[in-house]
C-alpha cells in the first residue's frame, strides 16, 4: 500500500540530524557547484545558461520533492512534478537531438561543401553569365532540399523522438510518481540522491560536449565559406 512519501522522506525526516542535513546540503551542492566550473563551454552565453540552470534545477527539484513529498499540496506537488517530467524530456531530447545533428551535419558538409564552394566560386567568378549563375543556385538549392529531406526520413524512421524524449520521460514520470523504493539507510538514501546528480552532471558534460562539437563543426563548415563568426 501506498503510504504517501517520498523515496528518501521518511529517513531524511526522522534519522537525519539537522547537523548531517546541513553537511549534506553543502556538500552536495558545493559537488554541483564545482562539477559546473569543470565542464566544457561554448562560448554561447545563452545555451551555456541554459543548460546550467535547467542542469542544476531538475536534480534539485527530484532530490527536495521526495525529501518531503507527503508535506506539500496536491496542486504543488503535481506543479513539481510535472516540471520535472517535461524538464527531463525537453533535456533529453535536446542532448539526443544534439548528438544527432552533430553525426549527420558533419556527413550532410561532407558530401555537399565541395558543390556549394563551388557554386559560390560561381556566383563571385569571372565570365559566368546570369544564366549559369541561376542555373547553379536552382541545383545547389535542389541538392540541399533532397539532402535535408534524407535527414528527416531517416529521423523519423530510427524513431529518435522515442528514444530521446517519450522514454526519459515516461521513466522521470514513473520515478516522481509511482516511487518504486523507499530509503530506509544512508547506503540507499545516499546512492539514490548520488545517483540523481551523478545522471544530472553525465548528461550536463555529454550536451556540453556535443554542444562544443557542433558549435565548431558549424564554425568550420562556415570558414569553408568565409563567413566569419
Amino acid at each position: 500500500m501506498d503510504d504517501g512519501k517520498g523515496i528518501t522522506e521518511a529517513f531524511w525526516s526522522q534519522q537525519v540530524s539537522d547537523d548531517a542535513k546541513m553537511l549534506w546540503r553543502v556538500g552536495s551542492r558545493g559537488i554541483t557547484f564545482l562539477a559546473a566550473l569543470l565542464l566544457p563551454k561554448t562560448g554561447l552565453k545563452v545555451l551555456d545558461i541554459s543548460v546550467a540552470v535547467l542542469t542544476a534545477l531538475i536534480p534539485l527539484l527530484v532530490i527536495e520533492t521526495h525529501r518531503a513529498y507527503s508535506k506539500f499540496s496536491p496542486g504543488f506537488l503535481a506543479a513539481v512534478i510535472r516540471i520535472c517530467v517535461n524538464g527531463t524530456g525537453v533535456a533529453v531530447a535536446c542532448l539526443g537531438l544534439l548528438i544527432y545533428i552533430g553525426v549527420v551535419v558533419p556527413v550532410v558538409s561532407a558530401i555537399g561543401s565541395v558543390f556549394f564552394l563551388d557554386v559560390l566560386r560561381s556566383f563571385n567568378g569571372q565570365g559566368v553569365g546570369p544564366l549559369e549563375q541561376v542555373f547553379f543556385s536552382v541545383f545547389a538549392m535542389a541538392i540541399l532540399l533532397a539532402l535535408v529531406i534524407a535527414v528527416l526520413r531517416n529521423f523519423r524512421e530510427l524513431n529518435i523522438l522515442e528514444l530521446v524524449y517519450r522514454l526519459p520521460r515516461a521513466q522521470v514520470e514513473w520515478v516522481m510518481t509511482q516511487r518504486p523504493m523507499r530509503a530506509s539507510n544512508w547506503g540507499m538514501f545516499v546512492w539514490f540522491e548520488l545517483c540523481v546528480l551523478i545522471a544530472s552532471f553525465v548528461y550536463t558534460l555529454t550536451v556540453s560536449k556535443a554542444a562544443v562539437l557542433l558549435v565548431e563543426g558549424f564554425r568550420q563548415v562556415l570558414a569553408l565559406f568565409q563567413v566569419s563568426v
